[in-house]
């Protein structure tokens, strides 16, 4: 992709992107420290899954502790999930030149 189209992706992108302000924060609650700020967003937007190619990062700090609340999983495990397909949608997928 050229750097136009770069551009006009990341506007639809965050077009369907909602706005979280943290209340709180849900520390620590994963192994990684440094992914913790992500764990914060999707506990205080309501998420359904944090989708992320370094699962392992986010188990639990403690195997006595609660769940997360949503799911964490990979790319292409929530794309297999989804009704529709954005590659049969998207103006950005399989671009014929």
């Amino acid at each position: 992709m050229d750097a136009d189209a770069v551009e006009m992706f990341l506007d639809a992108l965050v077009a369907h992107a909602d706005h979280v302000v943290p209340h709180f924060t849900y520390r620590p609650s994963i192994r990684d420290p440094d992914d913790e700020m992500f764990v914060s967003v999707a506990v205080n937007g309501s998420a359904d899954a944090l989708v992320t190619f370094n699962v392992t990062d986010y188990a639990p700090a403690d195997v006595r502790q609660a769940r997360l609340g949503f799911m964490i999983c990979r790319p292409g495990d929530i794309l297999r999930r989804l009704a529709w397909r954005p590659s049969a949608t998207s103006p950005f997928a399989f671009r014929r030149r």
